[in-house]
């Protein structure tokens, strides 16, 4: 949640004017980029066979 980011760590940010302006700028950043995941989220997977790395379990 954004909500918990602190105050500090969004302070004199350039071109926003509070903390609020950029929390706000991030949700709409973020809510766009979710909408828009089907054209840059991958889909098509290697089966489970061709895959490489380390198993868990």
């Amino acid at each position: 949640m954004l909500s918990t980011v602190p105050d500090t760590w969004l302070t004199n940010e350039p071109g926003f004017t509070t903390t609020t302006d950029v929390r706000n700028a991030y949700i709409t950043h973020l809510t766009a980029r979710a909408a828009a995941s089907t054209h840059w989220l991958p889909t098509e997977f290697p089966p489970p066979t061709e895959r490489t790395g380390r198993r868990r379990g």
